[in-house]
């Protein structure tokens, strides 16, 4: 069957951006190869011509072409495939390393299969190898990384060199996933290997879904936009009373919430300041804005002045 040209390989008219290479090889998961597989599944017999190896061979195949793909594309432009390019939906980055799925989910979801204690056992030898590889190729990069700061903190930075270091961090990580498979499919053989390659394709798949995605998005926040003036005089209180020595000091002041401190100012739309026996001081503008200058005026009646401040603001002025 044939499979999409790599990014960056055969003729120029056949090489194509990374972003339409992974649409591809998506659909190409999801149709004709998962299908397959699991036809194999449910019809396997155990017989040497059983067809379910051959369509095992080619999902894990499929998947060895995607990081030969990423390899491709890391010689080109290492930086954007190890910061995970745009090609990424947003609910696969979490469980993204360094450009591709983390080593450690591949035998994480072999275990969810219930494998064999033999099964097991070849798991728990290639963790040992994911915990020992993935430092050091992480550290490889945090060296990159800290070379470059320093040189060019001192004027002599060499990008050259830096990308060229991110190339051989990208190949070693996809270096590190394609034997990391490799030796899960042939451990696990036969009819468990293609429980697991059908396992792994769903999960991928799952990561683009439409459906799943659409979920995902109703679970973020959405973003929250600055309210405009009119709308934030709808949503606070209208006036308040600023008594800084107290709520004795706050007696019959009517319907006008009191606050104790000028820190709540900018809670409430219009806002007077009170003293012991009861006058206004200086008043303050709309969402508390000083107007220090205007002159002291003595109101015994605060529920009037709410009121009055009510109002003006209902017709867009300020107190």
């Amino acid at each position: 069957m044939p499979r999409p040209p790599p990014p960056g390989r055969g003729a120029p008219g056949a090489r194509r951006p990374m972003r339409d290479f992974f649409a591809a090889w998506l659909a190409t998961l999801r149709s004709p190869l998962l299908p397959l597989l699991r036809r194999a599944l449910s019809s396997s017999t155990g017989s040497w011509d059983d067809p379910l190896s051959s369509a095992a061979a080619a999902v894990e195949a499929h998947f060895q072409a995607h990081w030969s793909a990423l390899d491709a594309a890391a010689r080109q432009d290492p930086a954007r495939v190890v910061a995970s390019g745009d090609w990424r939906s947003p609910l696969e980055l979490p469980f993204l390393w360094l450009g591709d799925v983390h080593p450690s989910l591949l035998t994480s979801l072999l275990r969810t299969l219930s494998p064999s204690p033999r099964l097991l056992a070849a798991a728990d030898r290639v963790d040992r190898r994911i915990r020992a590889a993935v430092p050091a190729v992480s550290d490889r990069l945090r060296r990159a990384q800290k070379a470059f700061v320093v040189a060019e903190v001192a004027g002599t930075a060499d990008v050259e060199a830096f990308l060229e270091e991110l190339k051989g961090v990208a190949l070693a990580a996809n270096r590190l996933r394609r034997g990391v498979l490799s030796e899960l499919v042939a451990a696990a053989g036969g009819y468990q290997a293609a429980l697991y390659l059908e396992a792994l394709s769903r999960f991928v798949l799952s990561m683009h879904d439409p459906e799943v995605l659409r979920r995902f998005d109703q679970c973020r926040p959405s973003p929250v936009a600055k309210p405009g003036r009119s709308e934030r005089k709808d949503r606070l209180p209208q006036v308040a009373v600023v008594c800084p020595r107290g709520p004795r000091a706050a007696d019959s002041y009517g319907e006008a919430p009191v606050v104790y401190s000028y820190a709540d100012v900018p809670r409430f739309a219009a806002v007077a300041s009170c003293d012991g026996d009861g006058a206004l001081g200086p008043q303050r503008s709309a969402w508390g804005s000083s107007a220090a200058a205007e002159p002291r005026m003595a109101v015994r009646n605060v529920r009037a002045y709410g009121e009055r401040a009510t109002a003006s603001l209902s017709r867009g002025g300020v107190v």
